[in-house]
């Protein structure tokens, strides 16, 4: 019989926070590591490991149901696996996946898909000795000759870019350490543009490396001043500019820099204005701009490239009903991302630049998600992944000049999927303040009782403008076939419902997502789709502030709560400047060294509002080299919940140790820690 281990019960040190004559006292604020990021406190790391050992030897006890699932999501997989090639050049790009293999490797052919097979980059070595492996920025450059890569090996999100000679198979000595994996080759395959970490972790300056060049001697083309302030890059669907944007939440400006020329120097397109974001492309003579210059859910505007400072003319119209997204050009045609106002489904138009005429995809399911996938400028179709909660990702292609639309791949399922044992809904839920608030869910037919005690996994975000989509989860059909319902809130906070719905729900408003979330998961119970208390909720980073305040103000609603990585100390992070994104987070939350802020993001921070009650079960994950939400905000918050609690209700920690903010790498690595999720809520979940 395995010995029984005790939850963990942090020790106390005072600590008296006082700011506008409002005094606090934080216990737990010693968990904070002084030298953070390098967290060496053997008292810290001693603590994380005794919630570790706690949270494992409870999951010990539904080892069975955990191998289940496992196995369960794991044959939902296919394992030998490829991507749909693009054609580049004479060079056609594809990637692929292997029985076993956790990492990808990514391959071409030269002009045929029948020629022989060249490998450019395997994964699975760059992993070989190493925990966590993170590749991004896979970029090839002009002439084919060279492939640029970043790779982190901490979960820092601090990446070294390598550069590898492909015929050769060999990396070159330049090697440039500390960066955001961002980068974009320059047209005349000489460098190629990133962006350094820095001091704090935060995106301020550009910089242009020369091949065979040590990264000491890289041009600096751009810094931000601005600490509110971060700076991404981009290169112009047609290749002839890098596009630097430098902004925040609320405005921002872009450069440019002309890549068919060797002059380095970023040209401004508009400066900064308040509450004006806008972005940029170009098609041969103008610039298209993708503007909330005349209302908050954009426009697309042009103007010729030879006179930037005449009067934007409109090419699509703002539309209050109509949300711009994105646009991606094409050598003769523009499609355009786009939702209604009224649902938030997305819709994609085709626009030939030729004479102006338009057509509108068609898309089959009540709810779905879509992405374009931009392949190259001269191509003649667009690509799109398509899929919806009970359909799987399907790769497909529409081509301009036939019309004519198909199918390049569909997400092979190998233990099977009939999506006609499965009910999608469309909800709308009735918000304390009169909005209709979007919820998606999905249930098994055979399982799905209204009124019955069927469980709820109600998941939530609600905070950047970000939405959650509403595609194809494998993992979750683990929970359904048990008979739980699994739904989204799409609360305000997020960008569902065009751009105002993002905004209505920030800085002093910041409640209303909360309160929207709430108010979705008593209209499930109200609509008989659920019980009261038989409600599992889940959310991460922001969303696990949403999970936090929720458990705070209505903690008999639900029976278990999930928070990965949660930004839960709100206050504290906010007040401390010196934290990776502390200063850009003023434009989502506000500055709490203003005091209506202050007072404001106390009452709703979940760590300050942690109170003597009953409290569902909680399962709570943080990672150590996290630079998003450092760990310590989830160990607090842990510590406290466990001080404060009146019940015996669980609460399971799990810190990653040599992982961050998205958790472990690997193919089959993550999917044990779903697993374990899902035992935990399947076990507690249940009223």
């Amino acid at each position: 019989m395995k010995n029984k281990i005790s939850a963990p019960i942090a020790k106390k040190s005072e600590k008296v926070i006082e700011n506008f004559n409002d005094k606090r006292v934080d216990f737990y604020d010693w968990l904070r590591d002084k030298d953070y990021p390098n967290v060496k406190n053997k008292e810290i790391l001693n603590y994380l490991e005794s919630e570790n050992d706690y949270a494992n030897h409870e999951l010990s006890k539904h080892s069975d149901l955990i191998d289940e699932i496992y196995s369960e999501i794991k044959s939902k997989i296919k394992e030998d696996d490829e991507t749909v090639p693009v054609k580049i050049g004479n060079y056609y790009y594809y990637s692929y996946i292997k029985k076993e293999m956790d990492y990808w490797i990514h391959s071409r052919k030269y002009k045929s898909l029948h020629s022989n097979e060249e490998i450019i980059l395997d994964e699975n070595e760059l992993a070989k000795g190493h925990s966590y492996c993170k590749v991004k920025g896979i970029k090839i450059s002009p002439n084919h000759q060279f492939v640029l890569f970043a790779v982190d090996y901490k979960g820092n999100e601090e990446y070294e870019i390598k550069i590898k000679n492909i015929e050769q198979g060999a990396l070159l000595s330049d090697a440039i350490p500390n960066t955001f994996g961002k980068v974009v080759w320059h047209e005349n395959n000489d460098g190629f543009f990133y962006i350094p970490t820095g001091k704090n972790w935060r995106a301020k300056k550009v910089l242009y490396h020369k091949l065979g060049k040590n990264y000491d001697e890289d041009n600096l083309l751009y810094q931000e001043e601005d600490i509110t302030f971060n700076v991404g890059i981009i290169k112009s669907n047609s290749k002839k500019y890098l596009i630097i944007s430098s902004g925040n939440n609320e405005e921002n400006e872009c450069y440019y820099i002309d890549l068919t020329t060797d002059d380095l120097s970023p040209k401004l397109f508009l400066e900064r204005k308040e509450g004006h974001k806008y972005s940029i492309n170009d098609h041969e003579n103008k610039f298209f701009i993708l503007t909330n210059d005349k209302g908050k859910n954009f426009r697309i505007a042009e103007v010729e490239k030879n006179n930037l400072i005449k009067n934007w003319k409109d090419f699509i119209a703002y539309s209050k009903a109509r949300y711009i997204r994105s646009f991606e050009l094409y050598k003769n045609h523009m499609v355009i991302t786009s939702s209604s106002n009224k649902n938030g489904l997305l819709d994609i138009e085709i626009i030939n630049l030729n004479d102006n005429s338009s057509k509108n995809l068609t898309f089959q399911d009540e709810s779905y998600q879509v992405d374009v996938v931009f392949t190259t400028y001269d191509a003649d179709s667009v690509r799109y992944n398509y899929s919806s909660l009970s359909t799987p990702y399907t790769v497909k292609e529409y081509n301009f000049k036939t019309n004519v639309e198909k199918i390049l791949k569909i997400d092979e399922i190998p233990s099977g999927f009939n999506p006609n044992e499965y009910k999608v809904e469309r909800l709308y839920a009735d918000s304390r303040d009169g909005e209709k608030i979007p919820v998606s869910l999905i249930y098994k037919k055979d399982k799905f009782i209204f009124g019955s005690n069927n469980p709820l996994y109600l998941y939530g975000y609600g905070s950047y403008g970000i939405s959650i989509p509403l595609s194809f989860r494998k993992s979750i059909f683990s929970l359904i076939d048990r008979g739980f319902t699994y739904a989204i809130a799409h609360i305000r906070g997020g960008d569902d419902l065009g751009y105002e719905w993002y905004e209505s729900a920030k800085f002093l408003n910041k409640k209303r997502t909360f309160y929207d979330f709430i108010d979705v998961a008593k209209f499930l119970v109200e609509k008989k789709y659920v019980k009261y208390a038989n409600i599992t909720i889940a959310g991460g980073s922001a969303g696990g502030m949403l999970v936090g305040f929720s458990v705070n103000e209505e903690a008999n609603l639900f029976r278990t709560a999930v928070a990965h990585v949660p930004f839960v100390d709100v206050l504290n992070t906010m007040l401390d400047e010196a934290l990776p994104l502390t200063p850009g987070e003023y434009k989502e939350w506000g500055n709490p060294k203003n005091e209506d802020y202050y007072f404001y993001i106390k009452s709703y921070s979940p760590y300050d509002n942690v109170m003597k009650q009953n409290y569902p079960n909680f399962y709570i994950t943080a990672g150590l080299t996290d630079p998003r939400v450092t760990y310590w905000e989830p160990a607090k918050w842990v510590a406290k919940l466990r001080e404060y609690k009146t019940d015996n209700n669980k609460i399971l920690f799990k810190t990653n140790m040599n992982a961050g903010h998205a958790g472990k790498t690997g193919r089959y690595t993550y999917l044990k820690e779903i697993a374990e999720e899902y035992a935990f809520v399947i076990q507690n979940g249940i009223k």
